[in-house]
């Protein structure tokens, strides 16, 4: 009986603070529709509701949002293409929406907690960096095994919007070999060579599915490739050994990169989550400068290795896959 009455009072409950606003029934029509704080740009996703969920909306909609409130007393905005109107809930629907069953109320708290905006997130990863050695150091062609970077980085985040998210990431790139190449007159010289890079990068994230444990975003990045570079340190040729620091050639260059990724985030909590990215990044730095020289720098010359030195430009391009945590605050 008390449900029942509920669902007549409904319509004129008060939907503002000190304000009564004639209102009618209608439903969630989509599962995990998003209550927000305000209309409009800026807007914090306060609270989510399982599609079938009865509520009271205001009679008009306020720039696509419709005013309502929900038998738990969550008020906010919903978006109007997420609500439904037709005839009044049954006594029957009054019971499906009014007296939650504990594990139907549950779901809607966990919801609510898992999906709050406007907080900042935090993402520590680890990646790998798919680019391979013919693109990676176009001029040494007798590289084989200089392929697939590791990557570590963080990630902080906020969001903007239900739907938005701006980012900043930060992430080191290296990749390390040791290799034997017989070059001109370093002939059979042992080299220990890595590519390594420093991107940062902002961007922003499309939400583009959520639900109660899993969400999926799409980003666009862009930034710097810091210190993009090629290091050649010659360790022994059939000579014997080099001596150091004079064995070292390094050729780098800040260079623009770009990403795109997907992200998969499984939800552990409502500050807790896993998540996996895939995506694509460019990076390469066109005609790096030789910022150290020393011995062994036959391996970058023209003519059998004894020539002019070739533009080398080191190439870090390529699909990228990593795993990750992220905490919410």
């Amino acid at each position: 009986m008390k449900c029942f009455l509920l669902l007549l009072l409904l319509p004129i409950v008060v939907l503002s603070s000190g304000e009564a606003v004639a209102a009618k029934l209608g439903r969630v029509a989509i599962d995990n529709a998003a209550i927000i704080d305000k209309p409009g740009p800026g807007a914090k996703i306060i609270g989510r509701l399982p599609k079938g969920t009865v509520i009271a909306a205001a009679d008009q909609p306020n720039a696509g949002y419709y005013r309502m409130k929900s038998k738990t007393g969550l008020t906010g905005y919903i978006a109007a293409r997420a609500v439904s109107f037709g005839a009044a809930p049954s006594t029957s629907a009054a019971a499906e929406g009014t007296p939650a069953s504990p594990r139907r109320k549950r779901r809607e708290e966990t919801a609510a907690s898992n999906h709050r905006s406007g907080g900042f997130m935090v993402r520590a990863f680890g990646d790998l960096d798919m680019f391979n050695s013919t693109t990676a150091v176009a001029a040494v062609t007798e590289l084989t095994g200089l392929s697939n970077g590791i990557g570590l980085g963080v990630e902080l985040a906020y969001a903007l919007s239900p739907s938005l998210t701006g980012m900043i990431r930060v992430e080191s790139i290296t990749r390390a070999i040791r290799a034997t190449i017989a070059t001109g007159t370093d002939t059979d010289t042992s080299y220990s060579i890595s590519v390594a890079s420093l991107p940062i990068m902002v961007g922003a994230a499309f939400n583009l599915m959520e639900e109660e444990s899993l969400a999926i975003d799409f980003g666009i990045l862009a930034g710097m490739g810091l210190g993009t570079k090629l290091t050649a340190e010659a360790t022994a040729n059939s000579g014997g050994a080099f001596p150091t620091p004079t064995n070292v050639n390094t050729f780098s260059k800040s260079a623009i990169t770009f990403m795109g990724k997907f992200d998969l985030f499984l939800k552990l909590g409502s500050s807790l989550s896993l998540f996996a990215e895939a995506g694509y990044r460019m990076l390469k730095a066109a005609n790096a400068t030789r910022t150290t020289a020393g011995t062994g720098a036959g391996l970058f010359r023209a003519t059998n290795g004894a020539g002019a030195l070739l533009a080398v430009s080191p190439n870090l391009s390529g699909p990228v896959i990593g795993l990750g945590v992220q905490l919410r605050f």
